[in-house]
């Protein structure tokens, strides 16, 4: 496979499950590439079933309650004649035909199978799906998967279809607009309603914040432009240059004048790595050189240019605005729990495009880039800044930050290139910079300001410092891990053995984590310790087979629909006790897909819960002669390439189950004397995992054993790989240490890919061939070199 593959859905899980439109990954540039899929919404939690609506409001989603009725055991069952109907009537929505569609599922009896082809309906997304509807189908199934979704699309309806405007009033009195079109259809309605300042205010926020879409964009300027204020479009052309959407820039730039648009020219052209774009930056009037927007192009154009030290003197100038805690600390990203969430909502197929909000506008030449824009502004001050007494930041304080992760990704890129060149000092110092708002973002930034402390400045009590203010932020299994690990680390270099097994310890409770493992070899434990599956009890086997969901579940898996059950494990491992889900694990066996299984084991372990066995699927992956690789080895990266979707399609261009190039496939097949046949890939699962397991193998001998090394090659190219090894050494060398050369590797994805397919290569020994003991500081230094 190639950089930006990672975990894929196949075409037809976009086709049925996602509907029209496709939500699209980016990389920033050839430095640091990324393979996640980022879904327009996150899975929201289950909740009870089968529970009367809390309110009459048109879409009562949230507000759950807290109990619900002891159940009676109940037996579901699906004679084949209502089977055959739910599939005619299922083939009909899917031909988009509605109309013989909702007859032939009005003439099947059971609700729970009328609600399942509802929900499939709805989620193709035809228009003839009307608001009432949707809405009815919110009150009945609140705990179904894609409520954020269907809301998104109850809240663009009630844009497009203009119901009265009192009724859009007080629907959202009860429940404020999660969505672009929730916010505009209310600043119309409140503007209808003669509340001409509320209503600014609504619009104002949106003005500022997002995109928006070409009609969307008019929606809103017709209502409500003659209330912006210059302020008001200079901080939309900063989010439109962040999310690199040139054509609303520049129209938002001719109405600030030819200074702003000048700036947005430039900001432009270094993004678009135009030759002229110095010459831009140049023209850019002095007056707006403070600006952030010019302050992040400046950065970014220097860094291309090896002018390392001007870049860093342009992120440390940005960055001094945001020190006062309380205008950084007023600016929030996702959490990290949430942004987990959101990656298993996409792996499950449970995301939605917004139309209503811009498409990705990339880069020429950077087509894999992803939208960033502004992160949020939060109206009222924090707690830590109003404990301190001081007030909350004005708007203009606001506008002046440079926060987010589109300042995060650069300041990595800088301290990194520094760090490339011998410059450790500098690197921490760019490193230690306050840009982070998502979890994600602060975890990572800790993480690298500690990292070269430990390593490269030797200043463990530094280290230590960093390393604790991520500590809150980690709140996934992998972060934890990799945070206390890491206190450990520092704890030990600063000869306190106490603390350090303290660390090691928490570390090590996270036994199918890199670095939960490698703490469990710091602390002599020789062991992987996967946890088996808990034994569900009766009650809750009872719970589940009342649960609609569940019941949905067991009528996919009767149907043999298993790719639409994705969206539902997903969201109900996001809520249910271990007991429930491992009730609800019995259920998935039954449909014997390992895709299945692993979106159920894995969104459960990310919230702690002891599902390490669903979470490591030991089939579908045909029997193939491995003798190239150890078999382990072979689902430790299948799993992390296409989490076992035979038919997975990469934006790249890899297929099928280990994710083959077509070009490397080919070679690959001419080698082992086998015919090359590009559809094979993704038709002939054995196919793609015979090549697979022979170019891992290929890969494993060029590099004389060394897994490291082939694993990397396996995502980034061999290509790469050697460039790496002549900056920071041979990992196979003993004067190297492993640890510290997989975190040196510039690209974040094959970073976390490396660690990642260790980690699933240890539990998968266990797993397959029942060999416990922990490998992982060996498979990080195995391998010979070449004689030179």
């Amino acid at each position: 496979m190639r950089l930006g593959t990672g975990l894929v859905l196949s075409l037809a899980v976009i086709a049925v499950i996602l509907g029209p439109g496709l939500i699209g990954s980016w990389r920033d540039d050839d430095t640091e590439p990324t393979g996640s899929i980022t879904p327009a919404e996150q899975i929201p939690a289950s909740a009870p079933p089968d529970r009367p609506p809390a309110s009459a409001e048109p879409f009562p989603i949230a507000a759950l309650p807290d109990t619900k009725p002891a159940p009676e055991p109940i037996e579901v069952r699906w004679p084949e004649p209502e089977l055959e109907a739910f599939r005619e009537a299922l083939a009909l929505y899917r031909a988009n035909n509605i109309i013989e569609g909702d007859a032939a599922a009005a003439r099947i009896p059971d609700l729970a199978t009328r609600d399942t082809l509802e929900w499939i309906a709805i989620r193709l997304g035809n228009p003839d799906v009307d608001l009432a509807r949707l809405q009815s189908f919110a009150r009945r199934n609140p705990d179904w998967p894609g409520a954020a979704a269907l809301r998104r699309r109850i809240e663009t309806q009630y844009l497009r279809s203009r119901p009265a405007s009192a009724d859009v009033v007080r629907t959202f009195s009860a429940q404020e607009p999660a969505t672009v079109a929730g916010r505009i259809a209310l600043s119309v309605a409140l503007a209808d309603l003669g509340q001409a300042d509320r209503a600014l205010e609504v619009a104002r926020t949106v003005w500022r914040e997002e995109a928006l879409s070409a009609a969307a964009r008019r929606t809103l300027f017709d209502t409500h432009g003659a209330g912006f204020s210059a302020d008001d479009h200079r901080a939309r052309l900063r989010t439109l240059l962040y999310a690199e959407n040139w054509e609303a820039a520049q129209e938002t730039a001719l109405r600030l004048g030819r200074d702003e648009a000048a700036l947005a020219d430039a900001f432009a052209a270094v993004a678009k790595r135009a030759r002229d774009a110095g010459k831009l930056l140049d023209a850019v009037p002095a007056a707006l050189w403070d600006r952030p927007e010019y302050l992040l192009a400046r950065a970014r154009f220097d860094r291309r240019a090896d002018k390392l030290e001007t870049a860093g003197s342009a992120l440390i100038k940005a960055a001094e605005p945001n020190k006062a805690a309380n205008t950084l600390a007023a600016r929030q990203g996702p959490t990290e729990a949430a942004a987990e969430a959101d990656n298993d909502a996409a792996q499950a197929g449970d995301a939605e495009p917004d139309d209503i909000a811009a498409p990705a506008a990339a880069a020429d030449s950077a087509p894999d880039i992803k939208v960033i824009a502004a992160p949020k502004v939060i109206a009222a001050p924090t707690p830590a800044s109003a404990e301190a007494g001081e007030p909350a930041a004005d708007q203009a304080t606001l506008d002046m930050l440079a926060v987010g992760p589109r300042w995060a990704l650069e300041q990595r890129l800088v301290a990194r290139a520094l760090l490339d060149a011998g410059k450790p000092k500098a690197a921490y110092e760019i490193a230690a910079l306050p840009f982070a708002t998502s979890d994600a973002d602060k975890i990572d930034a800790a993480f690298f300001a500690g990292w070269i402390a430990l390593r490269f400045l030797k200043d463990a009590d530094s280290a230590a410092e960093h390393f604790a203010t991520a500590t809150p932020h980690a709140t996934m299994p992998i972060s934890k891990a990799r945070i206390a690990y890491w206190r450990g680390r520092a704890a030990e270099a600063q000869k306190d053995e106490a603390a350090s097994r303290g660390f090691y310890n928490d570390a090590a409770e996270h036994t199918t984590t890199y670095y939960g493992q490698l703490a469990r070899t710091r602390l002599g434990l020789g062991e992987v310790g996967v946890r088996p599956l808990p034994e569900p009890s009766q009650e809750a086997r009872r719970d589940l087979a009342q649960m609609r969901s569940a019941q949905a579940v067991r009528l996919l898996i009767k149907a043999g629909e298993t790719e639409l059950i994705l969206p539902f494990l997903a969201g109900m491992a996001a809520s249910l006790d271990a007991d429930r889900l491992a009730a609800l694990a019995e259920v998935v066996e039954e449909a014997a897909d390992a895709r299945a299984t692993l979106v159920l084991g894995k969104a459960a372990a990310h919230r702690g819960k002891p599902f390490d066995v669903p979470a490591f699927p030991t089939f579908g992956i045909p029997d193939i002669d491995t003798t190239a690789i150890e078999g382990p080895m072979i689902y430790a990266i299948t799993r992390q390439e296409s989490a076992f979707n035979g038919q997975a399609v990469s934006h790249a261009g890899a297929r099928g189950l280990m994710q083959l190039m077509p070009a490397t496939a080919r070679e690959t097949a001419r080698g082992a004397g086998l015919p090359y046949d590009v559809t094979r890939l993704t038709s002939d699962p054995a196919y793609n995992a015979r090549l697979g397991a022979r170019h891992l193998g290929e890969l494993v001998d060029r590099w004389g054993g060394s897994y490291v090394l082939a694993i990397a090659s396996y995502n980034a190219g061999p290509g790469n790989v050697r460039k790496w090894i002549a900056a920071y050494g041979d990992p196979r060398s003993p004067n190297i240490d492993a640890i510290d050369w997989v975190e040196r590797i510039p690209f974040s994805e094959t970073r976390n890919y490396v660690q990642r397919v260790l980690e699933n290569l240890q539990v998968y020994r266990e797993r397959l061939d029942q060999k416990t003991a922990l490998l992982i500081e060996k498979d990080l230094h195995r391998g010979r070199r070449a004689s030179p």
